[in-house]
């Protein structure tokens, strides 16, 4: 029967646990962000149940230029009148496999302000030159929606070009400085996500806010599982056949001179 004995290096030791230390470290890490996304889970929950935000409140809402984290998701109640002629189509934005835009229409407010309203999505036509009919109404209206960032901006190498380069009214991504440079009139620094239903042939399916949590938790696992493979490979690598003892030997050969 083959006999083992349990010899570390130091070498190796030393470096199996320093790399499942790192993997551990990877794996609180990934618990700890979902402790925080479900925090900001309860808290984007909250606001969605706290009183709605009127036109009177707006100035509230932010200072100089920036708006404060604890509103978004906020609910809120606008009234103006669109301005059609700054309409901007948002492209390449996917639903269900389908090409389409989201349609921005700035709102100006009575005091002469606007809130660039997201409407809604609208399939693209079969090539770009093909820009949709929206219906849009010249008179006062009302909109009620959710306060949301404006989608982020892509990242590509060197200078970014203008949101318009690819057509007046379609856009491929979203700038509210530019859009406040090219026509002059002062955006407040949010978006709204229109959610009163209105027959403009647009549909509003705003997805809820998701933290992932499972998706963190399921990568801490994996960080934890890689840790223990590390720990069992310098345990397997530690062991070492335990040398044949040499007073057997001699006795064994005695043995055999006696003979």
């Amino acid at each position: 029967m083959k006999s083992y004995l349990f010899a570390p290096s130091l070498r190796l030791t030393v470096f199996c646990g320093i790399l499942a230390s790192i993997l551990v470290s990877f794996g609180i890490w990934q618990l700890d962000r979902a402790a925080q996304k479900t925090l900001l889970q309860k808290a984007i929950e909250a606001r969605t149940k706290m009183p709605t935000i009127e036109n009177e409140s707006l100035e509230a809402l932010y200072s100089e230029g920036q708006i404060s984290e604890q509103l978004l998701h906020r609910s809120l109640t606008l009234h103006g009148h669109f301005d059609q002629d700054q309409q901007i189509l948002l492209e390449n934005i996917v639903r269900k496999t389908v090409n389409g835009y989201y349609v921005y229409t700035p709102l100006i407010l009575e005091n002469g302000k606007a809130v660039l309203i997201n409407r809604g999505w609208l399939k693209a036509g079969k090539t770009r030159a093909d820009i949709p009919v929206i219906d849009t109404p010249e008179n006062r209206v009302s909109i009620s929606g959710r306060i949301a960032k404006p989608r982020s901006k892509p990242v590509m190498p060197g200078k970014l070009p203008p949101p318009d380069i690819n057509g007046e009214k379609v856009w491929f991504y979203l700038d509210l400085d530019f859009i406040a440079s090219k026509t002059q009139i002062e955006f407040l620094p949010f978006v709204v996500l229109q959610t009163n239903p209105v027959e403009d042939g647009l549909l509003r399916e705003w997805p809820a806010f998701d933290g992932k949590t499972g998706m963190h938790i399921g990568y801490a696992i994996q960080w934890f599982v890689f840790s223990l493979a590390v720990l069992f490979a310098w345990a397997s690598l530690s062991l070492r056949k335990r040398p044949s003892s040499p007073s057997k030997h001699n006795n064994v050969s005695g043995a055999a001179n006696n003979a």
